[in-house]
């Protein structure tokens, strides 16, 4: 028993550090030290970041037209508003580093324009600038025969774009035909669909064919390709221009009849260019 009690308070010397070159612990974090007092880790030295100034460092894309989503990004975004030419814009998403807003009507303007957007957050104001452009440019692509569903059909493929000038209703389109058969020819019908706002067909391009001969017939090249470029108006009602905001192309093969008649029932019952596509997938 008195040897226990020795070793205790061996211990308990120890631990309080009474003497002069004791060994005493360290009040943070278990450390120990020979003399106190004892330095610990040593000071931050990150200089603070100062106060949220709203900025902005981009905006995409950089051109747009009324009806049309920009993004901005940058910071100091929590509660802001948004003026396109101090017109007030209608923010869809929010965060403290990214604002989408949708461009508002604006007044008519003759010539190139920059509008103006300015946000305003309780943390201040920033402004930056789009190119107010009616061109809206849409793509597509698919293949044709056994696994197109798959896009590797077996018979050939096709791929076109689309240019809306949404001020006039022009649109110039480009298709080609690329046709891997070797003797049958590969006829394709492209069109190009326009949708509104909420995503209902508002218009579209007449149906335009082009027909490809088999490879045999493009020998010696063995390229059987094709490329066509046509000039139209958005249908029924060019007037309907302004108010595109969104395109897609479509395509049928050798079914410019039953294509023609699934676009325009799409524009008299205000179809959204999902069902569109659904209803032309059926015809294949």
């Amino acid at each position: 028993m008195k040897h226990w009690r020795r070793v205790l308070g061996a211990v308990l010397a120890f631990a309080l550090c009474t003497v002069g070159g004791a060994v005493a612990l360290m009040p943070n974090a278990g450390a120990i030290c020979k003399d106190p007092p004892c330095i610990g880790e040593p000071p931050d030295t990150t200089v603070p970041r100062g106060p949220v100034v709203t900025k902005i460092s981009g905006i995409s894309p950089t051109f747009g037209w009324p009806g049309d989503t920009l993004t901005l990004t940058g910071e100091g975004f929590n509660g802001a508003a948004v003026t396109v030419s101090n017109v007030p814009a209608q923010v869809v998403s929010l965060s403290a580093r990214n604002l989408a807003f949708v461009v508002p009507q604006l007044p008519p303007v003759v010539g190139p324009s920059a509008p103006t957007v300015v946000v305003s957050s309780p943390t201040g104001s920033a402004t930056t600038s789009f190119t107010l452009s009616g061109s809206l440019q849409v793509g597509g692509w698919t293949t044709f025969g056994e696994n197109s569903e798959f896009g590797q059909g077996a018979d050939g493929s096709a791929s076109a774009v689309a240019t809306i000038d949404r001020t006039s209703g022009f649109v110039n389109s480009s298709l080609t035909v690329n046709n891997t058969q070797v003797w049958l020819s590969l006829t394709v019908d492209v069109s190009c669909v326009f949708a509104d706002a909420d995503g209902r067909v508002i218009g579209f391009t007449n149906p335009r064919s082009l027909t490809v001969g088999g490879v045999l017939f493009h020998w010696p090249s063995s390229d059987a390709t094709a490329t066509q470029n046509w000039v139209d108006v958005i249908g029924p009602n060019p007037g309907r221009g302004p108010a595109v905001h969104s395109g897609t192309i479509v395509f049928t093969r050798d079914k410019s009849s039953a294509l023609l008649d699934t676009l325009s029932n799409a524009y008299a019952v205000g179809k959204t260019i999902a069902d569109v596509v659904a209803t032309i997938a059926s015809l294949a």
